[in-house]
């Protein structure tokens, strides 16, 4: 087990990006006191959220230690403190909170922060963090199975716990998901399946998903070919980072005519401006 560590007061200002990049169901807090405090690092306002989060955390909220360890981890307000961060993470842990169950377990995975990489320690505190529901817990309990991190791979275990992220919206547990249908790893082939959670978590302009789609597209292997949504979905994981997504939509590019490519070029543009709902819907109705 880690040293605990004991709440630190914050001071300065530091980009706030890299903390929100949790999941969104990890940013619900539960106390109002939390959340007060996560309104307060939204607006940078470091020295109040750091009080407020303490104020929380002796109230008996573990999670505002997570969230405190967070800030020690990533620099907000504080010069960059990893084994401070873990130190609170532990403290999170010990109250219940799944957040800081799941980032401690990925300390032990990691061996991170002076810590020795421990396998069965972040298998016994991710099984924790998952039974509660979190779908960051869950998806990294899948992949320890998956991996073989500790135990025997289990691949049939993993899509159990796979399945139960990506039925949150856990963007990684949906396209995991999707290729164990679509490989018929720990699970019946499916291709509807595999279609199915691909277009889930395209829908959240997730690159690799997209990529995964324009492929279905172009070469017909879920529905009859349709060269122009595939363009557009390769066109839309290329701008989302993906580089080899760059060379199949070129390649698909000089097929198209010049009317094609305005109206692909549009519905990529009209798509960055839609909801997911209404982005799911674009993909199902094949445009």
């Amino acid at each position: 087990m880690l040293a605990k560590s004991t709440i630190y007061k914050t001071t300065g200002a530091v980009a706030l990006s890299a903390f929100l990049l949790l999941s969104p169901m990890s940013l619900l807090a539960k106390s109002k006191a939390t959340d007060d405090a996560l309104k307060q690092l939204e607006s940078q306002k470091f020295e109040e959220a750091a009080k407020a989060l303490s104020s929380s955390f002796e109230a008996g909220d573990g999670d505002a230690a997570f969230y405190l360890g967070r800030m020690f981890e990533l620099g907000l307000g504080t010069k960059a403190d990893i084994k401070r961060a873990a130190g609170l993470y532990q403290l999170a842990a010990d109250k219940n909170s799944a957040l800081g169950q799941n980032r401690l377990a990925l300390v032990y995975i990691r061996g991170e922060a002076g810590v020795l990489q421990d396998y069965s320690q972040a298998l016994e505190i991710l099984k924790k963090a998952a039974a509660t529901g979190n779908a960051d817990a869950q998806f990294n309990y899948a992949t320890m199975f998956e991996k073989g991190w500790g135990l025997k791979p289990n691949m049939k275990e993993a899509v159990t716990w796979f399945t139960k992220a990506a039925e949150q919206q856990h963007i990684g547990a949906q396209n995991k998901l999707a290729l164990a249908y679509r490989d018929g790893s720990g699970i019946k082939e499916d291709q509807k399946q595999a279609l199915r959670w691909f277009s889930e978590a395209a829908a959240q302009n997730n690159p690799l998903a997209l990529y995964e789609m324009a492929n279905a597209f172009e070469e017909g292997k879920f529905r009859p070919a349709k060269q122009g949504t595939a363009y557009m979905l390769f066109n839309l994981a290329a701008a989302a980072g993906l580089q080899q997504a760059a060379a199949r939509r070129d390649n698909i590019l000089s097929k198209l005519s010049t009317e094609d490519v305005n109206k692909y070029q549009k519905l990529a543009r009209s798509w960055v401006e839609q909801s997911s709902k209404d982005r799911l819907k674009t993909l199902n109705k094949g445009v």
